[in-house]
């Protein structure tokens, strides 16, 4: 996928009405996930992520790529913060990303 037609897929999600059950999905769609790993986690959401430390319920964790955090309404950089200060688990996420369905904080870990 080139640069232009992920802008415009995201474009797309963002311009549909915010779904909190399903943004992240459709955010991991927009970026070529495979149907296989989003039916996975999804799943399984709305449940603690077995064997994820720090995990909290509604959490969506993609090993060694994502782990999402629905925020409370002004609360994603905070929310942010957390996941980021939160121990390395197994699934060494390379991306945290919260928010609240006005505002998107997300953090790259390798950087």
């Amino acid at each position: 996928m080139n640069p232009a037609e992920f802008e415009l897929r995201l474009q797309d999600l963002v311009e549909q009405p915010f779904n909190p059950d399903t943004f992240v999905l459709d955010f991991m769609a927009a970026c070529d996930a495979s149907p296989t790993t989003i039916t996975k986690l999804r799943q399984t959401a709305g449940e603690v992520p077995r064997g994820k430390k720090h995990a909290q319920a509604g959490d969506i964790v993609w090993p060694r790529k994502l782990h999402y955090r629905l925020a409370p309404p002004g609360e994603t950089a905070a929310m942010l913060d957390d996941l980021a200060k939160a121990p390395v688990t197994k699934a060494k996420p390379r991306f945290l990303m919260a928010t609240d369905g006005v505002k998107v904080h997300a953090l790259d870990t390798k950087n």
